[in-house]
């Protein structure tokens, strides 16, 4: 047995796998829901406003979205990867929540420093930089992943036990 990676099987495959297996759509639907009850209460999206609402919303998209990943990816073989699967899910939620939060103050503050600083630097004393939201993101995913990776094998004993996990009936 060879531990080489299949012929064809390039980083770019990789991302693609992963890519292909973030839950877009409940990630969306987070992002939508938290987004619209925050201007509901808010009744404006633009400047600082805007900024915070749609990172509230990206926290809800990478927390949702690295949940429903660790889920998906744990429980395979083999069994020594238990601990880099949610490590896994808990590095693409912080990549996209880094991005996303960049993102969104390059459009809404544009004149503000990604960093945090002046108008942005809020209560929590630069919690507005891309990585203090992110930080956060990655932990609770974490968390989560190792989380799935003990009950989602319990899950599918349980199933097979009662009969449900048997698709031939």
């Amino acid at each position: 047995m060879s531990s080489s990676p299949p012929p064809g099987d390039t980083n770019g495959a990789r991302l693609r796998r992963i890519v292909r297996r973030w839950p877009w759509l409940p990630s969306s639907i987070a992002w939508v829901s938290v987004v619209a009850v925050i201007c509901l209460v808010r009744h404006h999206y633009t400047g600082i406003y805007g900024f915070s609402t749609a990172n509230y919303g990206w926290l809800a998209f990478t927390v949702v979205g690295g949940a429903v990943l660790a889920w998906r990816l744990a429980g395979g073989p083999p069994a020594y990867q238990r601990f880099l699967r949610p490590v896994l899910a808990a590095a693409v939620a912080f990549v996209l929540c880094v991005l996303a939060v960049a993102l969104m103050g390059l459009i809404f503050l544009p004149d503000h420093p990604l960093q945090g600083g002046g108008s942005t630097m809020g209560a929590l004393g630069g919690a507005l930089h891309p990585l203090g939201r992110a930080f956060p993101v990655a932990e609770a995913v974490l968390v989560i992943g190792f989380a799935a990776e003990i009950l989602k094998p319990l899950w599918h004993a349980v199933r097979g036990a009662t009969g449900h996990g048997d698709r031939s009936r």
